[in-house]
């Protein structure tokens, strides 16, 4: 957790984030292709590396570049689509939901 950008976390805090029903994900841009390349298909909707966000009005059905499988046969009409740009690469996935966990760090 980035503590030093974000006042809620602490230096040790943990967190888990879960996808649930998850049907397809793939890992996509570095930040350095975020910043420098300018390769990422969302940059020019004002995204932030760094933030986790949930895509509205995207055609991901046909607009998702080199997916992992997880389940083809979901039958769910409740899907969404997810981005979280992490550390170094961003994380991509059509999944029903998230949930999020937080592990504060022990005080020492």
């Amino acid at each position: 957790m980035n503590y030093f950008r974000f006042e809620d976390f602490s230096e040790g805090d943990v967190g888990e984030l879960t996808f649930h029903n998850c049907v397809q994900y793939r890992m996509g841009t570095n930040d350095e292709g975020f910043y420098t390349y300018g390769k990422d298909r969302f940059k020019p909707y004002g995204v932030e590396w760094g933030e986790f966000y949930l895509i509205k009005g995207w055609d991901w059905k046909t607009n998702f570049p080199d997916p992992i499988y997880v389940n083809k046969s979901h039958a769910s009409e409740n899907l969404n689509h997810y981005i979280f740009y992490f550390r170094e690469h961003a994380f991509e996935c059509i999944a029903e939901s998230y949930e999020f966990r937080l592990t504060k760090a022990s005080p020492q």
